[in-house]
């Protein structure tokens, strides 16, 4: 039987042992050998890791395990780094650590905690099928490529708390048993949102939600239902909306297609005013013909035209086109109707989460409607306004008061 190679068979039994493996370590990784495949890495004594590291090429650490804590604090992976089927037993920190290239962290398996906390991921990052049985932090990690967190296990706490997304983001979590903190979008005290493309964080709020609701914090799952809501709306009114454009730009583009193949006004008035004018083309008609052979002329020549005209024009009056007609309308219907939606539900009422907004409104409307009474002045049925009369102000307010909650007016 072969021996494996160097790194795969490790067996460091002292700490001096683990020490030696490690300064050899990070003598390949200045050396420019960045390919740790499979490898078996001990507990670093010193705690030392790759701290500080430079990755100037594919890192690769397919297959790895990492026997305890290990430390990527400050390391810099200029190109791609593969962690696909990595195993790590303790604790792993990526605090601060920039991955300039794709990172795949697929299928795996982190037994202790792990911390992406401030780490910044330049391209796309993959966390498919990953497992995280301890307490997983990304607080503060800007994600600006594609971001996939699909099938992803999280077994204790995760925590995604002020993380910025500038792509699309995928979040369709396994399992999440204990807290799993987000910030909603649009956060009072928060500079950036999380989610900065339309569609994003719908199904990360939607589990978010779940779990806060599972374990009893109802004050947070009805902030990520309220942001949830508010994702579906406005993905609802942009769907309804794009037929419209698409169906704008079309016929723009069919009209300026027109146009150039035939003629432009320009055009036209210019070879009137060349060929002929219209003093020739009246002494031509006097001296020509009658009105009467004009009139009869017109008789056998409308129906013809008419025919011609519908024969050049065969989409206006075919029933697909009404259909068609019928169809943006129906586009039209939705998007006012998904705006209303919005402006009501969200903006107004915050569907629920937000009980002062009705509260405002309803003051304003008072206010309003008082401030109209008080200019205008208030009119009886069957009665005129008296000249000279003059109302106060809070006249005008009780009226607007009584007015809007249906009290009546018994005095």
């Amino acid at each position: 039987m072969s021996e494996l190679p160097w790194g795969q068979n490790t067996d460091c039994k002292t700490p001096q042992e683990a020490r030696e493996f490690w300064d050899k370590v990070r003598e390949r990784v200045a050396g420019g050998n960045c390919n740790f495949c499979e490898f078996n890495f001990p507990e670093d004594p010193d705690n030392k890791g790759f701290r500080d590291r430079k990755f100037p090429r594919v890192a690769n650490f397919r297959g790895a395990t990492f026997g305890g804590e290990v430390n990527f604090t400050k390391a810099h992976f200029a190109e791609k780094v593969i962690f696909d089927k990595a195993k790590f037993c303790g604790f792993v920190n990526f605090l601060n650590t920039e991955f300039a290239g794709d990172a795949i962290f697929t299928s795996v398996k982190f037994e202790g905690e792990a911390s992406f906390y401030i780490s910044t991921f330049g391209k796309n990052v993959d966390f498919f099928l990953a497992e995280f049985h301890g307490p997983a932090t990304f607080n503060k990690v800007e994600f600006s490529g594609d971001t996939s967190f699909k099938a992803v296990r999280f077994k204790h706490n995760a925590d995604f708390q002020e993380s910025w997304f500038s792509q699309d983001v995928m979040m369709d979590f396994a399992t999440t048993r204990d807290p799993f903190l987000i910030d909603p979008p649009h956060r009072k005290g928060s500079k950036r949102r999380p989610f900065v493309r339309l569609g994003q964080g719908a199904e990360a709020y939607r589990l978010a939600k779940q779990s806060a609701t599972d374990r009893g914090d109802y004050s947070r799952a009805g902030e990520y239902h309220l942001a949830e809501q508010s994702i579906r709306s406005m993905e609802k009114l942009v769907s309804s909306w794009q037929p419209l454009c698409s169906f704008r730009k079309g016929m723009l583009i069919v009209w300026r297609r027109k146009l150039r193949r035939k003629a432009t006004w320009i055009a036209l008035a210019d070879k009137l005013r060349r060929k002929t004018t219209w003093i020739a083309l009246a002494d031509k008609l006097r001296r020509k013909t009658t009105w009467v052979a004009v009139w009869k002329k017109l008789q056998r020549f409308f129906p013809w035209a008419w025919i011609a005209f519908r024969n050049k024009l065969p989409g206006v009056f075919s029933k697909a086109r009404w259909i068609a007609v019928g169809k943006k309308l129906k586009d039209i219907g939705k998007f006012f109707w998904a705006l209303g939606k919005l402006i009501v539900g969200n903006w107004l009422f915050g569907y629920g989460e937000r009980p002062e907004r009705p509260a405002i409104a309803a003051v304003l409307v008072i206010l309003g409607w008082a401030s109209a009474y008080w200019i205008w002045g208030i009119q009886t049925v069957g009665k005129a306004v008296e000249s000279g009369v003059t109302y106060e102000f809070w006249d005008s307010l009780y009226f607007s008061v009584v007015t809007f909650t249906t009290l009546g007016y018994g005095d």
